[in-house]
């Protein structure tokens, strides 16, 4: 019966484990089907653990266990997800019970007085930045020089440089949701989306490469703004801090430098 029900379990690291183990009470070979495991589940500890790769996964049984068997349990996560269901389940919840869905969502870690005004802020913030979009920027806001350091973190935290059109968002979402999960994952050792840890990589390697390549666009971009104003406009430039234009040297004229306008 045991062997079974975790074959019926699929392709998870923990029932592959016992299956393996199982087996080796049956006379078979054990490491193969742990091997199995891995390829599963690369995280679970007791295979681990059985093939030599890292110290045991209980501490009390290590020292009050004996040589009992030692098997395989499915995490936090994996229950919460056999209970609810997985990523899908939980945006048609939202999209029916929004209210019901944000109550579920709270970390077990996180108690239920801070997860409220954590909601609340993210509300009033989400109602702010919707104010805002109709709002139309003065012209000469695109010709306001950048910092060092705004060039940096636009590099490092992808959309943030072009959060003002639609890719920024595009690139800063699949960021902050995967790069959450990814961090969960680090310090935890489960994945609130059930990713494994190769998805974990493609999806921020492809969302830094995006925007490794529209950062460099938009710097050449930004250099002749920057150029342009200083010798189209060097009232203006000067009231940014901006170094006034070169001279230039016209052959016929003689030196000369950019008008102001």
């Amino acid at each position: 019966e045991a062997v079974r029900r975790f074959e019926a379990a699929g392709d998870l690291g923990w029932a592959r484990t016992n299956l393996a183990l199982l087996d080796h009470l049956e006379g078979e070979a054990r490491d193969d089907g742990l091997r199995e495991a891995l390829r599963a589940d690369p995280r679970e500890p007791v295979a681990r653990w059985l093939l030599g790769r890292e110290v045991h996964p209980s501490p009390f049984h290590a020292a009050y266990g004996g040589e009992d068997l030692v098997l395989a349990v499915p995490t936090d996560q994996q229950v919460r997800f056999a209970l609810t269901g997985d990523w899908r389940s939980a945006v048609a919840s939202a999209a029916t019970s929004p209210w019901r869905a944000t109550r579920d969502a709270r970390p077990d870690a996180l108690a239920a007085f801070a997860w409220w005004p954590i909601v609340t802020a993210f509300v009033l913030l989400v109602v702010a930045l919707a104010a805002f979009l109709p709002l139309r920027r003065a012209r000469v806001v695109r010709s306001a020089p950048r910092t060092p350091a705004y060039q940096v973190l636009a590099l490092l935290v992808p959309g943030s440089g072009h959060a003002n059109e639609l890719w920024g968002l595009l690139l800063l979402l699949p960021w902050t949701v995967v790069g959450t999960d990814l961090a969960w994952a680090t310090t935890t050792g489960e994945s609130l989306l059930g990713l494994a840890p190769w998805l974990h990589a493609t999806v921020l390697g492809i969302v830094y490469a995006a925007n490794t390549a529209g950062w460099a666009v938009e710097l050449q971009s930004y250099r002749r703004r920057m150029r342009r104003l200083r010798e189209d406009n060097p009232t203006l430039a000067k009231s940014y801090g901006l170094p006034p234009a070169p001279v230039r040297t016209d052959a016929r004229t003689g030196p000369r430098s950019g008008s102001s306008s």
